[in-house]
């Protein structure tokens, strides 16, 4: 069975939230601590190895002025784009 090429890479939302870290200049530990999550957390989410689960949505909604659904949406896209 031959599959279809696919155009793109999934992103991680980790990378995006990285991203959103270094344009405000946060450590993860800094992050972790706005949001109440633990380090290991935050750094688990930003490596892929963690899914963002709806409480860590709305925590990071709430730290970076985003909407939880945002992060959601992300996350979902993500892993149904691994599934692939």
């Amino acid at each position: 069975m031959k599959t279809a090429l696919r155009p793109f890479r999934p992103i991680k939302p980790g990378e995006i939230l990285q991203e959103e870290l270094d344009v405000r200049e946060w450590s993860a530990g800094h992050f972790a601590d706005i949001t109440g999550r633990s380090n290991e957390e935050i750094n688990e989410i930003i490596e892929g190895k963690k899914t963002i689960t709806p409480a860590a949505a709305v925590a990071f909604s709430r730290a970076l002025g985003t909407s939880a659904e945002y992060w959601l949406s992300l996350e979902a896209a993500y892993r149904l784009d691994c599934a692939h």
